[in-house]
């Protein structure tokens, strides 16, 4: 993941992680009506003091757990190389869900004071998602870079109507209404990207457009003229008074004749006196040019990167296709996804 970071350069990164293990409405036990019709009654799987799961699990319970918390331990990893590469962070789940707690620990292990302190110093912004697009009031918490999402923190003000949670059987299976809550509405994602593109600098999302362009053309093997040269065509340029015999060279500017400088016309070089002498492109001999050949990767070998255990840890979470701001979601977002660069999901299940 560092090397994709780098390799993509990314302005903002989300992780919207799931919360099926951390979620506090397993503390709210399901009606005996429901159970006496065979719905489940999910129990909680985390305490304050077993946060990485309770003891007396079922086999089904602790693959569960272990599976959020290897999650949870990425997550925390990616964390921590936004704060070494300076990118704007978010992390989203119900306000009052274990997560918090589970990050905070798992950013204390980490020997770094100063990204314990980055940490700490992130903003935590609450707000009730029905105020945001969504069909219920649910009370979710982002915690972010500072002056970011700050303007989206508000609480429900009565003057719509909510859908009613509960559980229900539907196609053979239970089914929870809190599972659809994952979904984000469309409201607050363009709200989130609002706030995270008034704080880059307006040239930088042109500037990217053209660069994912030419980073497309690139993977599929295709040069750009407006790609850098793999081999530049001159091994060095230099202003000469005269023309050499030797190496092999290109004239590629002449001196200008006398009397025709002036003030306005003064603009082939910096340096005025570089206009009274030629400009010359020595070339590279066929050693030297065959030994950078060598050296050469394949343009689209950069976006082929080797991963590290952590990194196929998460790999492997990834399903097969790749899908923007999906339930449960995972992002890595370059200008939160208008600069189009590769958005996963990391699912919950």
């Amino acid at each position: 993941m560092p090397k994709l970071f780098q390799a993509v350069g990314p302005q903002w990164c989300h992780m919207g992680l799931p919360c099926g293990t951390c979620s506090r409405a397993r503390e709210r036990p399901v009606s005996s009506e429901l159970r006496a019709a065979g719905a489940p009654n999910p129990r909680p799987l985390r305490t304050p003091d077993r946060l990485f799961g309770v003891e007396g699990l079922t086999k089904y319970e602790e693959a569960r757990v272990q599976a959020a918390n290897a999650v949870y331990a990425t997550a925390e990893f990616l964390m921590y190389h936004c704060f070494l590469l300076q990118i704007f962070i978010s992390l989203e789940n119900p306000e009052r869900s274990w997560l918090w707690a589970i990050l905070t620990v798992l950013v204390k292990q980490r020997p770094d004071k100063a990204y314990q302190r980055w940490f700490f110093g992130l903003i935590d912004v609450s707000f009730d998602a029905c105020m945001h697009g969504a069909r219920y009031p649910k009370a979710t918490r982002l915690k972010s870079s500072p002056n970011l999402f700050e303007s989206l923190a508000v609480k429900c003000d009565g003057s719509h109507t909510h859908a009613s949670w509960g559980v229900r059987k539907a196609h053979g299976s239970w089914k929870f209404d809190t599972a659809d809550e994952a979904v984000y509405p469309k409201l607050l994602v363009q709200r989130m990207v609002q706030c995270v593109v008034r704080q880059l600098p307006p040239e930088l999302l042109q500037r990217t457009w053209r660069q994912f362009r030419l980073d497309v053309l690139q993977q599929t093997g295709v040069q750009h003229k407006q790609h850098p040269s793999l081999i530049p065509e001159y091994a060095s340029i230099e202003w000469l008074p005269e023309v050499p015999q030797a190496p092999p060279c290109k004239v590629l500017q002449t001196p200008w004749p006398a009397g025709e400088m002036n003030e306005g016309d003064n603009d082939k070089s910096d340096n005025a006196e570089d206009n009274l002498l030629f400009k010359i492109g020595f070339y590279f001999s066929p050693e030297e040019h065959v030994q950078r050949a060598l050296k050469l990767e394949h343009p689209a070998s950069q976006f082929h990167l080797s991963l590290t255990a952590s990194e196929r840890t998460f790999s492997s979470c990834l399903p097969r296709d790749l899908m923007p701001w999906p339930n449960g979601a995972f992002h890595i977002c370059n200008t939160c996804w208008i600069g189009r660069n590769v958005c996963w999901r990391m699912s919950g299940r």
